[in-house]
């Protein structure tokens, strides 16, 4: 009796022991098996491997590693740090390239990131676009326009720098300003008032149907000369309004923009010293009406007396107006206006690049700066030089 039940006993351990090899067998396999799979999950993940480049809103996407990949979505930073995400469900197969288009400018983004069905990363460097080109070109040729400044209170704002010249393909202004939104770089093409043309700069005339916008409108009593065309060329040394002799009693320029618009007004003017001493003054004034209404509603944005200023000053001065109707008004003070100019408001900004679609060779044009009072600034050019082909 009692040996039976030993061996009954011995039995049950015995399947007991082996149910519990089978089990821990079971998961040990089941352990195996996992991390074998995530093994060999991690080796195709490293696999993986892209390189990203930007140029012009486009981005490459260079399939280095081994294996195919799937890209699934694409991160996209903007510099104004907005991130944009899209789904590309694109295959890039090893040793291949793929161009995908961001929609945006080169010049708008900063950095571009993208994820594929392996849950791998790969970004571009900030500005890739920029740093991918350098085979391309043979090195940089750099120079700083206006070297570190401070502008101070004035009563117009600052011409910084003013040049007529031919710009290069891959050319980039920078500027370094302190606030950085108080400073404008413009090119001739953005300008505004050349675009009215010499027939739309009225003499002795001024249109008296406010509907009527888009001219310049030059009135004078006295010894003047008005040359159309120099007015409006953006040259600083062609004459627009020529004072032929002392006899000069009141001077009216007024621009007619047509509609409400804010941007940078530049003058260009000399003074001779011809003034009536004791009434002598000029006016800027801007209004919301037009031109043919103007005295009725407007504001002084500069008033100069003939005891602040003395003969021979020549003025290049800049001011932000937001307004339809520009007035310039000298009452017994002559002026010599050489040029006027009228920029929107949207070129405010700190960096200029070329080319683009539009500017693809060199181009000759006006390269502007301004700025305001209480500003420092630093302004910067860069060039990307091309390797020069001697087999031609």
């Amino acid at each position: 009796m009692i040996r039976g039940q030993s061996e009954y006993i011995g039995t049950v351990v015995l399947i007991s022991v082996l149910l519990i090899i089978t089990y821990v067998a079971t998961d040990w396999l089941n352990t195996i098996y996992s991390v074998a799979r995530s093994a060999v999950e991690s080796i195709e993940k490293a696999k993986e491997y892209l390189d990203i480049a930007i140029n012009s809103g486009v981005v490459t996407l260079v399939n280095k590693g081994s294996r195919d990949s799937l890209v699934d979505l694409m991160y996209i930073e903007l510099k104004n740090r907005t991130l944009v995400v899209r789904e590309v469900n694109s295959i890039v197969k090893s040793g291949r390239n793929v161009n995908i288009s961001t929609g945006f400018s080169g010049l708008d983004i900063d950095r571009v990131c993208v994820e594929t069905v392996n849950n791998n990363v790969f970004c571009s460097s900030s500005n890739q676009g920029f740093n991918n080109a350098l085979s391309m070109y043979r090195g940089f040729w750099s120079y700083e326009r206006v070297p570190p400044r401070y502008y101070g209170n004035s009563s117009w704002n600052h011409l910084v720098y003013r040049v007529k010249r031919v710009v290069a393909p891959e050319t980039y202004f920078y500027i370094y300003a302190v606030p950085e939104d108080s400073v404008a770089i413009a090119t001739w093409e953005e300008e505004i008032l050349h675009t009215f043309g010499k027939e739309k700069v009225y003499v002795q005339y001024r249109p008296s149907n406010p509907s009527e916008g888009m001219y310049i409108s030059v009135l004078y009593n006295g010894d003047y000369n008005v040359y159309p065309s120099n007015l409006i060329d953006g040259e600083d040394n062609t004459l627009g309004v020529d004072i032929v002799s002392q006899a000069v009693y009141w001077l009216d320029i007024c621009i007619d923009l047509g509609t409400t618009t804010k941007g940078w007004l530049y003058a260009n003017l000399f003074y001779p010293g011809y003034a009536d001493p004791s009434t002598a003054r000029t006016y800027i004034v801007v209004s919301n009406l037009s031109c043919a209404e103007i005295n009725k509603e407007n504001t002084t944005i500069w008033y100069q007396p003939y005891s602040s200023i003395s003969a021979s000053t020549r003025i290049t001065g800049t001011w932000i107006v937001n307004g339809r109707s520009i007035r310039f008004y000298a009452y017994h003070m002559g002026w010599e206006i050489y040029t006027v100019e009228f920029y929107p408001y949207n070129i405010t900004r700190t960096i200029l690049g070329f080319p683009s679609t539009k500017y693809s060779k060199p181009i000759s044009t006006i390269v502007t700066v301004f700025t305001l009072s209480n500003t420092y600034l630093q302004f910067l050019e860069l060039t990307m030089l091309p390797r020069i082909d001697t087999t031609q």
